[in-house]
């Protein structure tokens, strides 16, 4: 079995600019300052190693506290724990350090009841997912619903950002969406 152990102030440090910065409704329900009162809704910790989803290494899973674990928390606050693989943790640089942790926050909704004011934390999935080669061979090709004014990007610029991710031109023509031969 894999052993857990609390984080470093580093990561924390890190959690704090990003929900001061870039996520401030993280604030509602998680403080530095509160993690050292115990007041935090959401808790940080290390795995010793990475576990493994369909052979490639997992860095870092966000999930939801379950009844039975819950009595075992010292801290009974506790909804959601972001637990990171500190091997490769370790093998990370300052910025892919900063995209982990910002990954795993943007998968937390705090919605705020209108009327008691009671917030609740639910988790989201990334707002796209794929693999790399089918981006590679058919672009953004998954419908959407209506989304916010400046919310879609541009089939041109998707292209675009993909080929420069992929470092490869894409295979993809903009005017039809249909693949090359």
């Amino acid at each position: 079995m894999t052993d857990v152990f609390s984080v470093d102030t580093s990561v924390l440090d890190i959690v704090d600019g990003i929900a001061r910065n870039e996520l401030p409704d993280l604030i509602k329900v998680y403080d530095p300052q509160e993690v050292k009162n115990s007041e935090s809704r959401v808790a940080f910790m290390f795995r010793e190693e990475a576990a493994k989803s369909g052979g490639s290494p997992v860095l870092a899973k966000t999930g939801k506290v379950s009844p039975k674990i819950r009595p075992l928390l010292k801290n009974e606050h506790i909804e959601v724990i972001v637990e990171i693989a500190y091997d490769k943790w370790m093998e990370l640089d300052n910025n892919q350090r900063k995209g982990l942790l910002y990954h795993e926050l943007s998968r937390l909704v705090i919605a705020e009841n209108p009327e008691t004011g009671e917030l609740k934390i639910s988790l989201r999935s990334p707002d796209i997912s794929y693999f790399y080669n089918e981006l590679q061979l058919f672009g953004d090709w998954r419908p959407r619903e209506a989304e916010e004014e400046g919310g879609e990007i541009p089939p041109a610029q998707f292209c675009e950002e993909v080929e420069r991710i992929l470092g490869v031109k894409s295979k993809v023509t903009v005017e039809t969406g249909s693949t090359e031969e």
